[in-house]
């Protein structure tokens, strides 16, 4: 808007912008270090997905997959991932369910850790430590209690704990 000395608008001119340039994430340049060689198979085997999706959720799960890298090393922050990386999945339409149960249980797996307890039991057990803060006060106590709690299986001594 251009304005004369009594403030009156003289002249105006509409713009229009057009953003037609989306930055994608090229998976095959998200690197992970300090994999074991099973989950190095499983983070290439979901990328491998990934490339495969339609582009309208290649992009956000390419997205999901450099977000899991970055957030590899703190468990809280890499649960938080994992868990809303399957939300997205799972809500993909046109994807194969048996492609989505694939994904989604990677996606778990990196949860407990390969344990030879894969149970969901142990999955949301792991899921619930992971999203508590390590540094607050009282951390090892809600841990040990949460232990408690997965090895107990009388539901009224686990309801008092």
């Amino acid at each position: 808007m251009l304005k004369d000395d009594k403030k009156t608008v003289t002249e105006t001119l509409d713009i229009k912008i057009i953003k037609d340039y989306i930055f994608e994430v090229d998976v095959d340049e998200v690197e992970f270090t300090g994999l074991t060689t099973q989950e190095e198979v499983k983070i290439e085997k979901i990328k491998d997905y990934v490339k495969t999706f339609e582009p309208k959720y290649r992009l956000e799960a390419s997205k999901f997959v450099e977000k899991l890298q970055a957030s590899w090393l703190d468990d809280r922050e890499k649960t938080e991932t994992i868990l809303a990386f399957e939300q997205y999945v799972d809500n993909i339409t046109g994807l194969d369910i048996t492609e989505k149960d694939d994904i989604i249980n990677m996606l778990e797996s990196f949860l407990v850790n390969d344990a030879e307890d894969n149970t969901v039991k142990n999955l949301a057990f792991n899921v619930v430590k992971n999203l508590i803060p390590s540094d607050i006060d009282g951390y090892s106590n809600i841990v040990d209690k949460l232990e408690t709690i997965k090895n107990q299986k009388d539901v009224e001594k686990n309801r008092a704990i």
